[in-house]
């Protein structure tokens, strides 16, 4: 915060996962706030498939965001949701993060 007061710094976590997205609402409330009904408000008349694309493109942004962070070469910062077992830096390295992670463990 001191060295980039206007930035904000995004890591991946467990819940930025499919699966997880549906079993703790964010699909259900993307569908009854973007788009189960055309006349929705938010939604646009001339897109019945508005919460769908939110979602979609939701999903994208998630599946690129990184899987940790290193502070200054010395401050190693990851969801503890994503490994439950150590995990290092050559791990994550050599793992497609833009991919679903995995439910247990890591791959």
């Amino acid at each position: 915060k001191i060295l980039y007061p206007n930035a904000v710094f995004l890591n991946r976590g467990n819940h930025e996962a499919r699966a997880q997205n549906a079993w703790m609402g964010f699909e259900e409330e993307l569908l009854s706030k973007y788009g189960r009904k055309q006349d929705s408000v938010r939604m646009l008349p001339t897109d019945k498939h508005a919460s769908l694309k939110l979602y979609t493109l939701c999903q994208s942004m998630f599946d690129s965001l990184p899987l940790c962070a290193l502070i200054q070469k010395r401050v190693f910062v990851c969801h503890g949701g994503l490994f439950r077992n150590k995990v290092s830096l050559n791990h994550l390295r050599k793992i497609n993060r833009k991919r679903e992670p995995p439910l247990e463990g890591y791959s």
